[in-house]
């Protein structure tokens, strides 16, 4: 009964994936996009960039088709076979590749070394000009702030190797590479995730725009998101008896002097754990 469940609804997808492909290929001649553009804009009533939206619906188009044609293969009794046997170690190896990958165009975005932006250099200027005492006394210059741990590490890093673009961004690569560690050992003793779920996860991780960005940047975003998940898994590791309260109570204020989005966090955990007791 479940095996005709099963070919009936391959059959229906593989219909709709071959309907779905014919009319994406439809819409790649440029009189049918010009037309789509057209009655687009007389339903919402206003003139949109037309040239724009054609080049636009090219790619939208290319990626649509290009992923029911995936559908297609996948429901191939080929390539059903081969992903019972492969698809899982196969998956996993793709997975850490993208992530070796994004570690390494970081690294290149790191050694070409960028000149600061405008944020950036008027945060660095306290660094560069201000003493040790000087950085510990608020506010920084031009309006600027940060968390004072992640201010007197970047300090001391740049006393020691030089007030280079490098120097002043090297914590928040580092950052990174924390943050996906971290996101694997909460997977695997949170969740009890195996290789190939958690490889998955951590690729999505470091591909998201925003995470390259940030991870060769002089901010404390990166060192926000890494720190965030650690306290979660702080938390965690307490609870399972792994750290006692006065040593997670003492990580929890060295985390706030680094990240001050992590009160926020360090607040979740502790409201948890008090609703947890009245609960029990």
């Amino acid at each position: 009964m479940n095996a005709l469940k099963n070919e009936k609804y391959e059959k229906i997808l593989r219909t709709m994936s071959i309907l779905a492909i014919v009319v994406c290929c439809l819409l790649l001649f440029p009189q049918v996009r010009n037309f789509v553009i057209e009655t687009g804009e007389i339903i919402i009533g206003r003139s949109l960039e037309h040239d724009k939206w054609m080049k636009r619906l090219i790619k939208y188009l290319l990626f649509v088709i290009l992923c029911f044609v995936a559908i297609q293969v996948s429901l191939l009794k080929i390539a059903q076979d081969f992903s019972e046997k492969y698809g899982r170690k196969l998956f996993t190896a793709v997975s850490v590749a993208i992530i070796a990958m994004s570690i390494v165009v970081r690294m290149i975005m790191y050694i070409k070394c960028r000149s600061l932006w405008l944020d950036e250099a008027l945060f660095a200027e306290s660094i560069v000009s201000r003493n040790w005492f000087e950085l510990l006394i608020p506010p920084l210059s031009n309006m600027q702030s940060a968390p004072v741990l992640y201010v007197i590490v970047v300090k001391a890093i740049t006393s020691v190797f030089g007030n280079s673009e490098a120097c002043l961004r090297i914590f928040s690569l580092i950052s990174l590479l924390c943050l996906l560690v971290c996101e694997m050992v909460f997977l695997k003793r949170a969740f009890g995730l195996n290789n190939y779920m958690i490889s998955f996860i951590v690729a999505v991780t470091s591909l998201l725009p925003g995470y390259i960005w940030y991870s060769n940047e002089f901010k404390p975003y990166m060192g926000d998101v890494f720190f965030a998940v650690l306290t979660i898994l702080l938390y965690y590791l307490y609870t399972k008896g792994k750290i006692k309260l006065p040593v997670l109570t003492g990580l929890y204020i060295l985390l706030l002097g680094f990240s001050s989005p992590s009160i926020f966090f360090i607040g979740g955990t502790l409201f948890f754990d008090f609703i947890s007791c009245k609960i029990r």
